[in-house]
């Protein structure tokens, strides 16, 4: 049952470094005007977010019947009261992996933020030149749009 557990919780760090590399294209795509690419940066951060909704319900159902528990209460076990649980190899195991999704998480949330604001400029200047062309009366060259 350890094992198992053991294994999806790396296939959901594997799942969050793919979410991080695609946040990072992201971002380059934002940053390039790439504006094809973010379309399919997107649908494949949609599918790997299934992805890891899925594999965190598989691991709070191993955990649910590994303690006996329902799986409502094994959203609130902890990984470092699970490691406790534990042989030593298994439990460092648990802990680095603890540690290197909650780095992988933080660093994702920062590019993530990153890219809003990258977004949000994106569209700001957009709109500034859809204005400056129609000079606000929605006519280009004395052609109504």
């Amino acid at each position: 049952m350890l094992s198992k557990l053991i294994t999806y919780l790396k296939y959901e760090e594997q799942l969050l470094k793919d979410l991080f590399n695609l946040a990072e294209r992201q971002q380059n795509a934002l940053i390039k005007m790439k504006l094809e690419d973010i379309g399919d940066i997107t649908s494949l951060q949609e599918e790997i977010s299934g992805n890891l909704r899925k594999a965190e319900d598989n691991r709070l159902t191993i955990i649910a019947n590994w303690l006996k528990i329902t799986k409502q209460k094994a959203t609130q076990v902890k990984l470092s009261e699970l490691a406790k649980l534990c042989n030593k190899n298994e439990e460092t195991e648990i802990n680095n992996l603890k540690e290197s999704m909650n780095l992988l998480m933080s660093e994702l949330h920062l590019i993530n933020t990153s890219n809003r604001v990258l977004t949000n400029r994106a569209r700001h200047s957009v709109k500034e030149m859809i204005e400056i062309l129609t000079n606000g009366t929605n006519n280009v060259c004395n052609v109504r749009v």
